[in-house]
């Protein structure tokens, strides 16, 4: 099959989980079937990590096999024939789906939602309390829904996010390919930890930076009236000046590394102290695979169908957060059984196995869901959008 994936970015698998799961994704599909990809908004990648480095993710790509296209939308789009068009989250979607139904009205157009951003919004408009916030979760979910509504199918990154979509929109098929965790082999011979706290995220998400400050501010100062010398490291892409503010003598703000694995395989238990968010978190499942006990919050395990004080711990105030982390710091065997049992249920249900397996059988259910209809109004736009850029507006360029 000819498959278009069409994202904002070029996948940055070492720089925020989401992006971590497209690349494990088509790897898969790549397999047996011939990938294209566009990166719509290449220019706004290069202003956030310059040319040198986007280069090396548009190669990453091209090295298992996959076309990248240039050149701007309306040529990926009329490239070649595709039998399916798929979108990483609904952004580029909104911009690009009637386009795409237009010139390719055989493909079936797949949107894949990473988490449901109106959740998320919902979420942190609960937390804050403004109108503002409240406002604008009410934005962002009626243009959301209205795209997934445009779509034939939308892929869900969990049950739990596949269950608020079918309130919605009851008539909108979903499918549910969660994350994916590549099951790493543990160091049987592991040191000494160098690292006691551990917390790992990209903080172009607004939600890591709200935890980590949450954490510093509240969770932490209760922690050290027990363990007054323990260390925290903060790992993650872009951390803001709020993030950066917190380093200190017991804390370590890192940034942006090319690989967490040395500090996962170095840690005693990582946090993930999340106030708001949506979708399932991958710093919560990398921690887990690693046999890593955490300590999250209700947000931070949503999505995963765990059991609090078997898999992990779940602390949603300050205080029990403080709690957990400091029965795990004071117990050896508590902390090796929560994180034993948390790397069994990462490879039971996350692994890249049961992951290519959801995949596999997405892609051969492809032409079982049925190609909508561009909506005469929006066909009639669409032509005209495309004749004016046919026959008129390149002339002006």
């Amino acid at each position: 099959m000819n498959l278009l994936f069409m994202a904002g970015y070029y996948p940055m698998a070492d720089r925020n989980s989401g992006d971590f799961r497209l690349s494990q994704l088509l790897r898969i599909f790549a397999e047996g079937n011939k990938i294209f990809f566009f990166a719509n908004n290449l220019q706004g990648q290069i202003g956030d990590i310059g040319r040198e480095a986007v280069d090396k993710y548009r190669d990453n790509l091209s090295t298992i096999g996959i076309t990248v296209l240039e050149g701007g939308a309306h040529h990926a789009i009329t490239h070649t024939h595709y039998d399916s068009v798929f979108f990483e989250w609904y952004f580029p979607a909104k911009l690009l789906i009637n386009e795409v139904r237009l010139l390719q009205p055989t493909a079936l157009l797949v949107i894949d939602s990473v988490d449901i951003v109106f959740n998320r919004y919902e979420a942190k408009a609960r937390l804050s309390g403004t109108e503002e916030d409240r406002l604008n979760a009410v934005q962002i979910k009626k243009i959301e829904l209205a795209t997934y509504k445009a779509s034939d199918l939308v892929i869900t990154i969990s049950d739990a996010d596949a269950a608020i979509l079918h309130c919605e929109l009851p008539l909108t098929p979903t499918y549910t390919i969660s994350n994916i965790h590549p099951m790493p082999v543990l160091n049987q011979t592991k040191p000494a930890p160098d690292i006691q706290l551990l917390f790992i995220g990209s903080f172009t998400h607004e939600p890591n930076v709200d935890a980590i400050l949450y954490f510093c501010s509240e969770i932490l100062p209760l922690v050290q009236r027990e363990a007054p010398n323990i260390n925290l490291y903060i790992v993650g892409n872009a951390p803001t000046e709020e993030v950066l503010a917190l380093a200190s003598g017991h804390i370590k703000v890192l940034g942006y590394v090319p690989e967490t694995k040395p500090y996962l395989e170095s840690a005693q238990i990582s946090i993930a102290p999340l106030r708001f968010g949506g979708g399932v978190k991958g710093k919560v499942g990398e921690a887990m695979s690693y046999a890593l006990p955490i300590v999250t919050t209700s947000t931070g395990a949503e999505g995963f169908d765990v059991i609090n004080g078997e898999h992990l711990l779940i602390c949603d105030d300050s205080q029990s957060f403080a709690k957990g982390v400091i029965d795990l710091l004071n117990d050896d065997r508590y902390r090796i059984r929560i994180g034993q049992a948390a790397r069994k249920f990462i490879e039971d249900n996350y692994s890249d196995t049961v992951a290519q397996n959801r995949a596999k059988t997405l892609l051969s259910d492809l032409h079982s869901y049925k190609v909508n209809k561009l909506r005469i109004s929006h066909k009639l736009k669409m032509i005209a959008v495309n004749f004016l850029r046919k026959n008129i507006t390149w002339r002006f360029k």
